[in-house]
């Protein structure tokens, strides 16, 4: 054995490096986090909004029933419950993702399901079907709460542009809301509520006139209660007078404005309602604007002719051409494919039979300018009429009995001297030659040409622009 102390080894020391793996592995629980947030995230988009329609009855409405907006399914009934007072019903309603809009201050909301009055039957798809929530929404801000209607609205949509008036009458009548509101036996406006003021000494009616026949309300405008119907009898017989059925059985209101038709109305004023009219009142005849709903308040509509143009080919073969012209100062303006020809083609205007023979025309670019004026159709001015420099919404005009189609800015493309529609846009070859117009102003800035359902918009002739 050695002298020399022997030295314990020295027992071997891990060492540990930290490498690249080791970090990335504290991200997998991270990754996992946001994976399940990001999950449940979409799980409550998916869902929608969930919102609260509280009612005074229950109307048969039931869970798995649909809301609707426009007739289209917006969202689906969860829940139907009583509410913590036991005085009315709550619904919970779980909104579509797309419609979460409809849940905003002003909304409206009420049961559709079948109602008979005398003045009709209502909510007619509901008698085999499942009943249904309707909305009507608003523009507020977003709201989680709302309190139904028992009744459904009157009207469905007020337009900003109409006006809103008050009758004070001595007594109700006949008048329900929704009667109509009359002029010349036409329609022009709609009863919307009807009660007592606020000292009880009168009954205050509220009306509505529609935006295309607001400037017939003047200052010094009479309406009568126009409900019921009258009866005299003379040497002739038996005579019964009414306004319109519809009056008869719900009641309703006519209005008359004078000659000298005062100053334009606006929303609030108050007129007396009288029991019944004079017979002066019956016969005014003032001379007033009255113009679309989509078009400006009291802006006119163009007296659009319906023509249909006939070229004899052969003896056999006859081809047929039909379009609407515009009666101007100097005569007609349309597609120049109408009014190109000569004496063998026959027009037939407002009832009339014209020719082209000797007829001087126009030239421009698309259309043409028939020198004949008709007696009978009022010009249209060329004060009211301009160039389309920059794309806006525009109003395809016919007869103007027929309502305009509304055509968006957005679907315009400028071309060489003309403005394009979007193919997507599809029209029928009856709108050949309808005006167009413009909902700023109610000008009219051209004329529609369709070729294989496509449609362009030709400008007036420069002779004829302002």
């Amino acid at each position: 054995m050695s002298d020399e102390t022997q030295k314990p080894e020295t027992p071997p020391v891990a060492r540990v490096e930290s490498g690249a793996e080791s970090r990335w592995v504290w991200l997998i629980p991270i990754a996992a986090v946001v994976f399940v947030i990001a999950l449940f995230s979409t799980y409550v988009v998916k869902r929608g909004t969930s919102i609260t329609v509280e009612m005074s009855n229950g109307y048969g409405i039931k869970p798995t029933d649909t809301v609707r907006c426009r007739g289209i399914v917006v969202g689906e009934i969860e829940a139907v419950r009583l509410s913590d007072d036991l005085e009315g019903v709550l619904l919970t309603v779980r909104l579509d993702p797309t419609a979460d809009e409809v849940a905003r201050e002003g909304s409206r909301f009420w049961v559709v399901r079948p109602q008979v009055r005398l003045s009709g039957v209502s909510g007619l798809e509901t008698v085999a079907g499942p009943r249904y929530l309707s909305v009507l929404p608003g523009t507020g801000k977003s709201l989680k709460h709302f309190v139904a209607l028992d009744e459904p609205p009157v009207l469905e949509e007020i337009e900003p542009e109409g006006l809103e008036i008050t009758l004070i009458a001595q007594r109700r009548g006949s008048l329900t809301p929704g009667a109509p509101v009359l002029y010349r036996q036409v329609q022009v406006g709609t009863v919307l509520s009807v009660g007592l003021a606020s000292d009880a000494a009168t009954v205050d009616i509220t009306a509505y006139i529609n935006p295309a026949y607001r400037q017939l309300v003047r200052s010094n405008t009479v309406f009568w209660n126009a409900s019921g119907a009258g009866v005299s009898v003379d040497l002739k017989g038996l005579h019964l007078e009414v306004e319109s059925l519809q009056s008869l059985v719900e009641g309703g209101v006519s209005l008359a404005t004078p000659n000298n038709a005062g100053e334009p109305v606006s929303t609030g004023h108050r007129f007396t309602l009288h029991d019944k009219a004079d017979d002066e009142w019956l016969a005014w005849q003032p001379s007033l604007a009255v113009g679309s709903d989509l078009l400006p308040p009291g802006a006119p509509r163009p007296q659009m002719l319906r023509t249909t143009v006939m070229r004899r080919r052969s003896v056999f073969r006859t081809t047929i051409t039909k379009g609407w012209l515009l009666p101007v100062a100097n005569g007609l303006i349309g597609p120049a494919d109408m009014l190109n020809g000569d004496g063998s083609a026959e027009l037939q205007v407002g009832g009339r039979k014209l020719t082209l023979a000797n007829q001087k025309t126009i030239d421009g670019e698309s259309l043409k300018m028939l020198t004949y004026e008709l007696p009978d159709a009022e010009p249209w001015p060329a004060a009211q009429t301009r160039r389309l420099t920059a794309r806006e919404e525009l109003l395809v005009l016919t007869d103007p009995s027929t309502p305009p189609i509304p055509l968006s800015a957005a679907r315009l493309v400028q071309g060489h001297g003309y403005w394009v529609v979007e193919p997507s846009v599809s029209f029928n070859d009856t709108l050949h030659g309808a005006a167009v117009a413009s909902r700023v102003d109610g000008a009219i800035i051209g004329v529609l040409l369709i070729n294989e359902g496509n449609g362009r918009i030709a400008p007036l002739p420069d002779a004829f622009l302002k």
